[in-house]
């Protein structure tokens, strides 16, 4: 289980308007889901109803899905108690280095996620 750099870079880009700044970071919060098919959702930092506000786009799904892997997906449940879920939240430092750094919600607490 892990997400690529430039993975996380596009969630960044397509999920702007989603993004929390905060003093020295910035961050994101999206959650994916397997079932019949895979789906994967941005979500506003905190909101635990988790109203759904916007689908990532397919092609990005796919990727982030394939990289987290469909079986840890489906053998998890998210922050909000659905099942086949992860939620994930990601870090982008404002330094310049604007490194990465993810964590995964499986159903428990949550996990480091490795970013390569």
């Amino acid at each position: 289980m892990r997400l690529k750099g430039a993975t996380v870079s596009n969630l960044f880009v397509v999920g702007a308007s989603y993004i929390r700044s905060e003093v020295d970071q910035e961050s994101l919060v999206f959650d994916c889901t397997v079932l019949e098919g895979a789906a994967c959702y941005f979500a506003k930092e905190g909101d635990n109803n988790n109203v759904v506000s916007r689908c990532i786009d397919s092609d990005l799904e796919k990727t982030v899905v394939g990289e987290l892997g469909w079986k840890y997906i489906e053998h998890s449940k998210s922050r909000t108690g659905a099942i086949n879920s992860v939620t994930v939240r990601c870090t982008r430092s404002l330094n310049a280095d604007r490194q990465f750094a993810c964590k995964v919600y499986r159903g428990r607490q949550w996990e480091e996620l490795t970013v390569e």
